[in-house]
């Protein structure tokens, strides 16, 4: 289940960016730079029973000043996605 659900996780990144790139138009002059997706990944956490993993995505898209950052966490208990909203007591 795990491992279905990343790599999914990670088809559909590079998915969403190679659409992104596919809908840049291009200015008769080549701007500087290439288009590039990277995708890292650690374990941030893990037992017998639990597992946190942490994506470090970078995209840089031709003529932008800096890439764009983000980092998502994907965490399992039991083997199963767990969510922060599930975690807490609603009203408490």
């Amino acid at each position: 289940v795990i491992a279905a659900s990343e790599k999914a996780f990670v088809e559909a990144q590079k998915e969403d960016f190679l659409k992104q790139v596919a809908s840049m138009s291009m200015p008769e002059n080549p701007l500087p730079g290439k288009n590039g997706l990277d995708i890292r990944y650690r374990i941030a956490f893990q037992t017998s029973r639990a597992l946190s993993i942490r994506y470090s995505l970078s995209r840089f898209f031709r003529g932008s000043a800096h890439p764009d950052n983000t980092v998502v966490t994907h965490n399992y208990l039991e083997g199963e996605p767990v969510t922060l909203r599930a975690l807490l007591k609603h009203n408490a």
